[in-house]
């Protein structure tokens, strides 16, 4: 007889799973370092950025990917066209939760202003979430 509440428990805290996950979103910490370059006529924006904390298995880290532009709004949905970007990687070389990618244009450019001032943030799926960080783009070194 206590069968079924234990399912029904069960079911309930499945059903939960979900949602306190994504009220988890990881959250970048301090500034992120981020260089630009341009590659075959395209600007590409290498981010390496810490986090709060390391995502829960490869399935969580790849929901998410780095964004970058001259301005950005927490909860801004994006374009269905976005321009380069690679999955997150983690920099097991450093204690913390670090990771680095090629971080998403909302447009396709072929050069940037030195000094430009952008912002970077985590997207999930087609929208921003987290803090939108204010960064000054420096240039590769090549």
């Amino acid at each position: 007889m206590k069968l079924v509440p234990l399912v029904t428990t069960l079911a309930a805290t499945a059903a939960l799973a979900p949602a306190a996950n994504a009220a988890t979103t990881p959250q970048i910490v301090g500034t992120p370092s981020v260089s630009y370059k341009v590659v075959d006529g395209a600007l590409s924006i290498g981010a390496t950025l810490h986090l709060n904390r390391a995502f829960t298995d490869a399935t969580d880290q790849h929901r998410y990917s780095v964004v970058a532009a001259p301005t950005l709004k927490h909860g801004q949905k994006l374009a269905d066209e976005l321009f380069g970007g690679t999955a997150l990687g983690r920099l097991g070389n450093r204690s913390g939760a670090w990771y680095k990618a090629e971080a998403v244009q909302l447009k396709k450019r072929t050069s940037v202003k030195r000094g430009a001032r952008w912002q970077v943030a985590l997207a999930r799926g087609n929208h921003i979430v987290g803090l939108v960080k204010t960064v000054t783009l420096r240039r590769a070194g090549y």
